[in-house]
């Protein structure tokens, strides 16, 4: 089965991308593999072997990069749930506002939508797309989601039981002006966390030397998917 240029492209991108490759690489990359094959006529996939072999071979993915991102998730799930507990507390702001026990389960629906899934269930299924391009579509990958967040929830439910409620049930207390700020200071982390899979992979258009995306874009990109 053949494989489109564009339909190539785009995988190899997503690959390089996740692969922490720089910006101006992965466009450098994707558009002499365009010319080779509209030069040449040939098939990508025969050309080059699978995006996510031919990404490797310039920058593999490191566990490092791995711990990084997923770090970098966790301490923005923290920051988001500070700025959620600064906002929806009634009372002054230099006063101390408990980080309770029943904030935790929330915590780890943001851990799992921002540091786990993008890394284990979407990493997953992002490779073996980008490892059978020209071949028979994968399995559905819905059961699997649904797999990994029913499984996610149990193992937040089961770490939440197993730590047990503080006798008062507060964690910690923090003033109502320092759990925003440290939230807020939490938004750079969108520009230092590099794209996950699922994120937008399509080739952009070459632009001048180190030109990067716009603040709003990767923020759009990030919530949105585009």
């Amino acid at each position: 089965m053949a494989t489109s240029r564009w339909e190539y492209a785009k995988s190899l991108a997503e690959q390089l991308r996740i692969n922490g490759v720089a910006e101006p690489k992965v466009r450098e990359i994707v558009a002499q593999v365009e010319a080779h094959t509209r030069m040449t006529g040939e098939d990508p996939v025969e050309a080059f072997g699978q995006p996510v072999d031919y990404a490797a071979q310039w920058q593999p993915l490191s566990g490092r990069h791995l711990l990084t991102q997923f770090l970098l998730g966790v301490v923005l799930a923290a920051g988001i749930m500070g700025v959620i507990k600064a906002v929806s507390v009634d009372r002054a702001w230099a006063d101390p506002t408990p980080v309770t026990f029943d904030d935790l389960p929330t915590f780890g629906v943001f851990v799992a939508l921002l540091g786990v899934l993008p890394w284990t269930v979407d990493l997953f299924l992002s490779r073996r797309r980008a490892s059978r391009l020209g071949q028979s579509a994968p399995g559905l990958e819905w059961p699997l989601r649904w797999a990994a967040i029913l499984g996610i929830g149990a193992a937040v439910s089961g770490a939440v039981w197993i730590l047990g409620e503080p006798s008062d049930g507060t964690l910690f207390m923090a003033p109502r002006w320092l759990l925003l700020a440290l939230g807020l200071a939490t938004l750079p982390i969108l520009f230092l966390a590099g794209p996950h899979p699922g994120m937008d992979s399509h080739p952009r258009p070459p632009g001048p030397a180190g030109h990067e995306p716009s603040w709003k874009s990767r923020m759009r990109r990030t919530f949105l998917n585009r």
